[in-house]
């Protein structure tokens, strides 16, 4: 299985699956006209990755701004994914989905995500103090 490499748009996020490292990054707004046709990919990639039995875990690092309703149901499709991994085949699935703390709409649709899965779920302020 090869990286994925989805470069971000005005209307949809950057995504970068690095299989070697275990790791998923989601970062920027989610809005794209048709999502699910957009989140496809990134179904079709936690798949195959966890198909290969040699893939006990896997980091998920969100970084998303703003999604759309729709967006919100392709997100919530992938937490459903990594939970049939989690409690049928025992995987260490770990979420960190980081927000700024001036975006309060955000934090809310974050913690409805974090009430529906069994995994690690962490919710971690962006650190903005330089």
């Amino acid at each position: 299985m090869t990286d994925l490499f989805i470069k971000a748009t005005k209307y949809s996020p950057e995504v970068y699956f690095q299989v070697n490292n275990s790791k998923l990054t989601i970062k920027g707004e989610s809005y794209p006209e048709n999502s699910f046709e957009f989140y496809t990919s990134i179904f079709a990639a936690i798949k195959d990755y966890f198909s290969d039995n040699s893939h006990n875990k896997l980091l998920i690092e969100i970084y998303l701004t703003y999604l759309n309703t729709s967006s919100s149901k392709c997100i919530m499709n992938i937490f459903d994914i990594l939970e049939l991994y989690y409690k049928k085949n025992n995987k260490d699935i770990s979420i960190v989905w980081f927000y700024d703390e001036e975006n309060e709409e955000i934090v809310e649709i974050i913690e409805e995500f974090k009430e529906d899965v069994s995994y690690n779920f962490e919710i971690k302020k962006i650190n903005t103090d330089i």
